[in-house]
């Protein structure tokens, strides 16, 4: 099960990734975003959901604390691409933003599910189905399931940094997704500098922990973590034109490095793994469809 539609989401890699979690008590998603392993995993001990965006923050904190007022206040809005611009201007700019927290996080994923491929404010999702059909994807979703599953989960808004530092200890995994390496454009709403690259890696060396980390195959990004553990697996775009434009798709396949600092569970050396399907809150527009090519 997703919340929202977030771009570098891992839905469409959840086969490869839930096999890989190794024993642990304290699970920390550092770079939050859609919290899709979060969602689809076995409840840890103690879990936190950490991103740097303080929009993604508030709407899981909305679903958590009061999910019926905020499926109230989203059945009450029609389908426009009116609304979308309008709201989606105003979180560009910052201004005439709702006081109310759970209004706030209604229009924000408003917005977000609105959008092309999940990215935020750049383009009206509007498909041959029509207005209803969209408007009721948006509505008919676990709610309920998925405020159960985060009641127990702290949920903090932090740089990468100082998340790290926190919850750092021999009990503890980290599972990292950071903006891929060298991807330009609008792909994220928050930028993320070489020095941070650089910084991530450092800290990594550094922790106690034990971590699995996703990337863009990329030569540099070898580079930082050579001597690590990696496996290389594959998924197909439906946004063919935008991974393209973006530097991630070649002949088709979008390329993900998985990096860890420990020997997965024996039975994924194996054991072929089973094709995954999970529970989707919103209706996705990257295919389901993954493949090792390592």
């Amino acid at each position: 099960m997703n919340i929202i539609p977030y771009v570098g989401g891992k839905t469409f890699l959840l086969k490869h990734l839930l096999p890989l979690i190794p024993p642990h008590e304290i699970y920390v998603e550092v770079f939050g975003g859609g919290a899709a392993l979060l969602l689809n995993k076995q409840p840890s001990k103690y879990e936190v959901y950490n991103d740097v965006d303080g929009e993604l923050v508030n709407l899981f904190l909305a679903i958590r604390d009061d999910p019926e007022r905020f499926r109230s206040m989203l059945e009450g809005i029609p389908y426009s691409r009116e609304i979308f611009q309008r709201w989606s201007r105003e979180f560009k700019n910052g201004n005439k933003l709702p006081e109310d927290n759970v209004e706030r996080a209604v229009r924000f994923y408003y917005v977000i599910s609105s959008s092309i491929s999940g990215k935020f404010g750049q383009g009206w999702s509007f498909g041959r189905s029509g207005r209803m059909w969209r408007r009721q994807t948006m509505l008919n979703r676990p709610f309920e399931k998925i405020h159960n599953r985060l009641l127990n989960v702290t949920i903090d808004h932090l740089d990468f940094r100082k998340c790290i530092i926190n919850w750092d200890s021999d009990e503890t995994f980290f599972f990292l997704d950071p903006p891929y390496y060298g991807v330009k454009g609008p792909m994220y709403r928050f930028g993320f500098s070489e020095s941070d690259h650089q910084d991530l890696a450092e800290m990594l060396r550094a922790t106690r922990g034990r971590w699995l980390l996703t990337y863009g195959d990329h030569p540099h990004i070898r580079s930082l973590y050579r001597g690590y553990l990696t496996r290389k697996v594959g998924s197909y775009a439906y946004a063919e034109r935008m991974s393209r434009r973006e530097g991630l798709r070649q002949r088709g396949i979008v390329k993900h490095l998985l990096i860890m600092n420990y020997k997965p569970p024996k039975a994924v050396r194996k054991t072929p793994l089973k094709t995954f399907k999970p529970i989707t809150l919103f209706d996705l527009d990257i295919k389901m469809a993954t493949e090792d090519l390592e």
